[in-house]
């Protein structure tokens, strides 16, 4: 009897210190010290694995979208896996042990595309962002962005922001055409001359931009210049300031 109960006791406290490894484990982060393939996480817990890799450069982030999906939106900082495979440099991926990864897709993803893809990347273990991007926006996480609005939706962001500095309007048609006709606080930087190429080399590329021209040839040309550049959060009218007027929204002329 006695030892039995030495035998029960020294089980329990196995038990307890088992549960207490787990419970704190959970509370100090993530560890795939001892996993392969991929543990999935929360957008939240994505984010948070986002927030401590912010100084230290260890994080590599993999979006696995089509490339169209990934230059329209994503997490900031993200690489495209489409893109690394197109043009040919995967070695610009770090394979160092002490490196993390978080991948995503727009959604669900399955797990035998992900078993393939990390093998043709040379990654044995990785963060898996549950839900994809489509979970992350739905949290109001941050993303990057450079995306074609059409003219209702641009209307009501201008009025979103009527009061943010940090909010700007640029008419990418010669300076004749925006003095006869522009959206109010718009500034004009024509597309086809070195003052836009100019603008962006001092321009905040932390602020938020939508961008129009005429038609909308001007800005689908100016959108993927401007995400090349760094510039993070973009938005294009789509079919330009005609398309603006024939939707009745305002315009004035410059004084």
């Amino acid at each position: 009897m006695f030892i039995k109960r030495i035998l029960f006791n020294r089980l329990s406290a196995f038990i307890v210190i088992s549960c207490l490894f787990f419970f704190l484990n959970s509370l100090t982060g993530f560890s795939l010290d001892n996993e392969e393939g991929t543990i999935n996480i929360s957008p939240k817990e994505a984010y948070d694995l986002i927030q401590q890799h912010m100084e230290d450069s260890k994080l590599i982030i993999l979006d696995l979208q089509p490339l169209e999906n990934w230059q329209e939106e994503r997490i900031e900082g993200a690489l495209n896996y489409q893109e690394i495979v197109s043009t040919k440099t995967l070695e610009s991926i770090s394979r160092n042990k002490d490196q993390v990864y978080l991948i995503y897709s727009q959604n669900v993803l399955d797990n035998d595309e992900v078993t393939g893809i990390l093998q043709n990347i040379g990654i044995e273990k990785a963060y898996q962002l549950e839900g994809g991007i489509d979970a992350w926006i739905e949290e109001n996480l941050p993303t990057a962005f450079a995306k074609t609005i059409k003219p209702a939706a641009a209307f009501e962001l201008i009025k979103e922001n009527q009061k943010n500095p940090d909010f700007i309007i640029i008419d990418l048609r010669p300076n004749n055409q925006w003095q006869r006709q522009q959206i109010k606080k718009s500034i004009n930087k024509d597309f086809t001359e070195e003052e836009f190429s100019d603008y962006l080399d001092e321009a905040d590329k932390n602020k938020i931009y939508l961008i129009h021209c005429q038609k909308g040839a001007r800005g689908e040309k100016a959108l993927p210049v401007m995400r090349e550049r760094g510039f993070k959060y973009i938005y294009h009218l789509q079919g330009g300031i005609n398309n603006w007027i024939a939707e009745g929204l305002p315009t004035e002329e410059h004084y």
